[in-house]
């Protein structure tokens, strides 16, 4: 639903994954759950009713009146209608599981901006196929506020010495000759790189974008 230099509001639908397979997984998984809540109201009557056979064959077996292997087939359903009602509620509890993983996967088929900013990258087309893999699948890079930009300098080692955080900073770009942009140093990292016997460090610098001349 957005391109490249789209601005996108935080929470805005951005793209939109074919949600019919999905769909028919989370209706399937429902379907189920509701078939498994109502295996409970069944297992609960069976219990009912092995429950009340058990009270009436153990008082003729009291009385005489029927052997005692009655009473203990009935103490058997009774004991089998309970581990039954345990094995439907372990069920409904898989079922809501399954709901949960199924809605969420439906969820996940409506690709929302996280951020107020601006489209800079759009790494698909509509009806391209996603594939998912270990590795996060990029569809949009979002860059937020471009009213403040990031830049990393590279400082040789001979100089570094004078670099501090909170230092001002004065740079050009080619975009834009005799235009000078201000910023200030807010890390000076340790990680150096050497190239040609050359040991730069990098310095990031965090600048005012006025206009939002800088990209």
């Amino acid at each position: 639903f957005v391109d490249y230099n789209s601005v996108v509001t935080n929470g805005q639908v951005v793209a939109l994954i074919d949600p019919q397979v999905y769909e028919a997984n989370y209706k399937n998984a429902l379907g189920e759950l509701h078939t498994n809540e109502a295996n409970i109201k069944k297992c609960e009557a069976q219990l009912v009713l092995a429950e009340k056979t058990l009270k009436r064959k153990q008082e003729l077996v009291k009385n005489n009146m029927a052997p005692v292997a009655d009473y203990d087939i009935a103490l058997e359903s009774r004991d089998t209608a309970i581990a039954s009602l345990e094995a439907a509620k372990a069920s409904v509890e898989r079922s809501q599981a399954s709901v949960s993983q199924a809605r969420a996967n439906l969820n996940y088929c409506t690709i929302i901006s996280p951020v107020n900013g601006v489209v800079i990258v759009r790494s698909v087309d509509e009806g391209q196929t996603v594939v998912s893999s270990m590795n996060a699948v990029p569809i949009f890079k979002i860059a937020t506020d471009l009213k403040r930009i990031q830049v990393e300098a590279t400082v040789p080692e001979a100089d570094i010495g004078n670099v501090k955080e909170g230092q001002a900073v004065t740079f050009t770009v080619d975009s834009y000759p005799g235009l000078k942009f201000k910023g200030d140093v807010c890390q000076v990292r340790m990680a150096s790189t050497t190239t040609s016997s050359v040991v730069t460090y990098p310095v990031i610098i965090e600048a005012e974008n006025p206009g939002e001349k800088l990209f």
